[in-house]
């Protein structure tokens, strides 16, 4: 301390002559809320961190310092507490108050966990834990880290949860590893080559180009690697099978200093093997190609909505056999100036499928039912290239280079059986349909990106260019007989398909965004956007039937073909006005949009042109009470164009007993939203809790309008309705009980809808409602044992207005238990059982309850225990149905499904690493 003063008494004739503000505030012990003195509070520059002025709290905690206005780092220091370091804008001729500034006590964190370094270290906003301060089994993953972690969890599937926010994206040495999907990492990366665990909320590209805090964060984790892990290799290899299952995973990883070098491969027949939903875009596989402006709100669909191609994911329905793998390169040069990071995926699937679905159609004075049989395959290959190259010019300016490419091949062959009948169990028509498509798809796409700081601080522009291209080809064919029957179900006759299609669809989307940043005060900022998209679609559907006498395809179908375009054009221009201070961060701004629409029907040679301006609003206010408490409410609008299928004036007799038609005067849909989140976290008793709500206003939104046609066939046509909404709460309290293993939370999930459509010419609005309340519960005792329980509660409720007899209501109840042991003999035992719980409606008589129960035994060998034989086994009540249940607006409908059932499965697994160079000691980042 006597080396500061010395330093501050040498500087201080620098800035004697200056105009000096004063900053004042007070030190607060986080944990005991009382005030602490003889802290020191140093004021650095934030430009080279150059100590400015320093002052001591006094015997109330109190501080006053006059420092030159100015922006600055402040550092706070006390020998029983943890560094804390914040930033904050000196403003002139004024008083400036930083108000309360708590401290983390040592003590605390002793009282708390084992530290044998600094176990858990706060800087900021950043929460820093040291990996090898807590005690894991041999060989386990960086999933089984985080769950060890104070602040964190993992759930069964993987999410990580950090300080009640769901983590987003994972890095590795602040790179992207493989793909955003955090799981890629947490079950394949080892724990013990991780040093240290960083948890903080990543800035957007704008704010950390300006400087300028935005508001737009995202939870994320930063894995830094240890010294000997950037020297040599390490990974996994695990291989089972038994019967007629099998699985295969691998992952290796060769590092050395920045240059990261790893591959990936996963095989199987079991449910292991499949991607979900969620995770399949970030290998490269989505259903659509959707993208969002996040400055214009403006989100464009340039793919299929459902892609023939398939998103090479798997849902858990039907049986699959999976192939995937990729490979990973990144490095950087010259001091971080040069960055390169690339990965190559690939994606095979084979599903084979069997469902039973079962619907309660409502009519304005009835109901009726419709039952379908489906089985059939599908085949899915897919190979993906992603990269990016970063080049930092100076300290001022840079560019980064994005590219991502791919191409797909489809196959699938599904058999249909559908009957539909009366309330009073009449038939109406019976159908038995085969179905095969045949297809391939490539898609590439480019970004650039330049951004340029000023001297001023806070001023900045950037300038982005885009431009996506997609295309697909497919081939399908259609047969198809049904049968009709009258109203007393009297035989009226019998109508045959026999077509084949060939569909060719292009989609190019290119567009501008240019962005300055004005500061016009230290605290308060202009943003100025113009932005411009173009974007092009063709869709081109040749139908013929068979000939009857040439026993060949060549009569064409024109109600069935169709060749269209679909272009617009969007100029926008965006005006904002930012705050930012130490508690406050608003922002108020608007977008005006001037949007061309041009549809163009060459097979019926007719166009329609349209032209649409909009103006798109946006406000945010987040306030922080402190460092770990915090408030924000937003309002956004956006829009939502409609896609190429739903404009385009075709008949879609995919499916003949229902056919759907396109509507070309479909309007653009506007969306208000309106986002209120509170959240609170005490990190080192694991206390946090958050509760958030959430109301989205829709006009003009594409849904469908369906009339029975009087053989019992339903024509749908998309429609734009207003006066649509969501509306949720849901939150979370958790907590560990002090003096024990146990972590408990609670929270509720509460959602309403209101959704409108047209049933034979009559709006019929829907409310809906979907009630439930989670309780958690985990116990976490290191190499010993690990215990997670959930039970959630629910109610779920429809109610039709144009038919309220139908209404609908019943309550569910899921809950689970996962845990593992560790027992004597280098052996472990886990388990998890599921259950799902309906209850019985009018409709639905069976309550279908459903319990899965699956468990294991695992036996180390080898001195450093990284060879494990394990034998599993699955579904041991053989209760897995494969049912679910669920409602469409005025559709309420049970599936049944194929799925896995009673199997084991013998897998051995091998961890290996070498040792690679020797890390020098460090002590906080400082070689000794």
């Amino acid at each position: 301390m006597k080396k500061i003063a010395f330093i501050a008494w040498m500087l201080w004739p620098c800035f004697a002559s200056a105009q000096l503000s004063e900053a004042r505030g007070s030190i607060v012990d986080s944990i005991h809320n009382s005030n602490i003195s003889n802290a020191v509070v140093a004021f650095l520059r934030v430009e080279d961190s150059t100590l400015v002025s320093f002052v001591r709290t006094d015997p109330a905690g109190n501080f006053r310092k006059s420092v030159p206005p100015g922006n600055y780092l402040v550092l706070i220091t006390c020998p029983t507490y943890a560094d804390f370091v914040t930033r904050t804008i000196i403003l002139p001729d004024q008083s400036n108050n930083l108000g309360r500034l708590f401290l983390l006590p040592r003590a605390s964190v002793l009282e708390e966990v084992i530290i044998s370094q600094r176990t858990i270290r706060i800087k900021g906003d950043t929460t820093e834990y040291m990996a090898d301060s807590f005690r894991l089994k041999p060989n386990a993953t960086v999933e089984d880290l985080l769950k060890q972690l104070p602040g964190l969890q993992v759930s069964s599937d993987g999410t990580v949860t950090a300080q009640g926010q769901t983590v987003k994206k994972i890095l590795v040495d602040g790179e992207e590893f493989f793909s955003d999907d955090p799981t890629i990492v947490t079950k394949n990366l080892r724990a013990d080559a991780v040093q240290k665990v960083q948890v903080f909320d990543k800035k957007s590209d704008q704010a950390a180009l300006t400087g300028i805090d935005d508001g737009k964060r995202e939870k994320t984790i930063n894995l830094e690697l240890k010294d000997e892990s950037k020297q040599g290799y390490f990974g996994t290899v695990a291989a089972g099978g038994l019967d007629r299952y099998y699985n295969f995973r691998a992952m290796i990883n060769a590092f050395r200093k920045k240059r990261k070098l790893a591959a990936f491969a996963v095989a199987g027949t079991t449910s292991a093997t499949g991607l979900d939903w969620t995770i399949a875009g970030n290998y490269g596989f989505s259903a659509a190609n959707v993208q969002t402006n996040e400055e214009t709100g403006v989100t464009t669909v340039s793919g299929k909505n459902a892609d023939e191609m398939g998103s090479g994911n798997f849902s858990g329905q039907g049986l699959p056999e999976s192939l995937k793998g990729g490979l990973h390169y990144s490095n950087t040069w010259k001091a971080d100036r040069y960055k390169l990071n690339s990965n190559y995926l690939f994606n095979r699937l084979q599903v084979r499928t069997a469902d039973n679905e079962f619907a309660r159609n409502i009519l304005p004075d009835s109901v009726f039912f419709n039952r379908t049989n489906s089985s059939g395959t599908s085949l899915r290959l897919r190979h993906s290239l992603t990269g990016s190259y970063e080049m930092q010019f100076d300290s001022s300016s840079s560019l980064k280079i994005s590219v991502n490419g791919s191409a797909g091949h489809n196959e699938s062959f599904y058999n249909y059986q559908v009957s539909n009948t009366a309330q009073n169990g009449i038939p109406v028509n019976e159908s038995n349909r085969l179905q095969n498509y045949n297809g391939e798809s490539q898609s590439e796409s480019i970004n650039l990106f330049y951004s340029k700081k000023f001297k001023k601080q806070g001023q900045a522009f950037s300038l982005s260019l885009n431009q996506q291209y997609n295309s697909w080809k497919l081939h399908g064919q259609i047969i198809e007989g049904a049968d009709f029957y009258g109203v007393f179900g009297n035989f009226l006759k019998t109508d045959s398909i026999n077509q084949r299609s060939k569909e060719k669809s292009t989609a190019l989307d290119a567009s501008l965004r240019a962005a300055y940043t004005l500061p016009i005060s230290l605290r308060s900022f202009l943003g100025f956007s113009y932005g411009y998209e173009f974007f092009d679609s063709r869709n081109h559907i040749l139908n013929h039937s068979r000939n009857s006498i040439t026993d060949d395809y060549t009569d064409p179908v024109d109600s069935l073909s169709t060749d269209f375009k679909y272009i617009y054009h969007i100029h926008s221009a965006g005006l904002s006005y930012r705050l930012v201070t130490t508690k406050i961060n608003f922002s108020l701004g608007s977008t005006v949009l001037r949007s061309d629409f041009l549809r163009n029907d060459l097979w019926q040679d007719t166009s329609g042109r349209s032209t649409y301006f909009n103006v798109y609003p946006k406000a945010s206010l987040k306030y922080r009470f402190s460092t770990s408490k915090n408030l924000s409410v937003e309002y956004n609008g956006s829009t939502f164009q409609p896609t190429i299928e739903q404009v385009q004036p075709l008949k879609d007799n995919s499916d003949p007993l229902t056919i759907r038609l396109g509507n070309p005067n479909l309007k653009p849909s506007f969306q208000h939203n309106f986002n209120v989140l509170y959240n609170s976290f005490r990190l080192l008793n694991s206390i946090y809790f958050f509760l958030g709500g959430q109301v989205t206003l829709v006009n003009n939104e594409v849904n469908t309008s369906y009339n029975i046609a009087a053989d019992g066939r339903r024509i749908l046509k998309y429609v734009n309705t207003d006066n649509n909404y969501t509306a949720g709460i849901y939150g979370v309290f958790n907590m560990q009980i002090p003096k024990s293993v146990w972590r408990i939370g609670a929270g509720p999930i509460l959602w309403v809808y209101r959704y409108t459509n047209y049933i034979n010419n009559l709006e019929n609005i829907t409310l809906a409602q979907n009630l439930s309340w989670r309780f958690t519960a985990a116990a976490r005792i290191p190499e010993k044992m690990d215990l997670d329980l959930a039970l959630q509660p629910g109610y779920r409720a429809s109610q039709s207005s144009i038919n309220k007899d139908a209404s609908t209501g019943y309550a569910v109840l899921n809950f689970s238990l996962n845990s593992n042991y560790q027992l004597p003999g280098k052996f472990e035992i886990g388990t998890d059982f599921n259950g799902n719980l309906r209850q019985r409606t009018t409709t639905f008589d069976s309550n279908n309850n459903l319990y899965l129960w699956n468990a294991y035994v695992e036996k180390r060998f080898l001195k450093e225990e990284n060879l494990s034989l394990r034998f599993s086994f699955f579904d041991i009540l053989d209760q897995n149905k494969g049912y679910d249940r669920y409602e469409l607006g005025e559709r309420i409908m049970e599936q049944r499904y194929l799925t896995f059932g009673q199997y084991g499965l013998l897998q051995i697994s091998y961890n290996f690493k070498n040792k690679g160079a020797k890390a020098p000691a460090t002590i906080d980042g400082i070689h000794l």
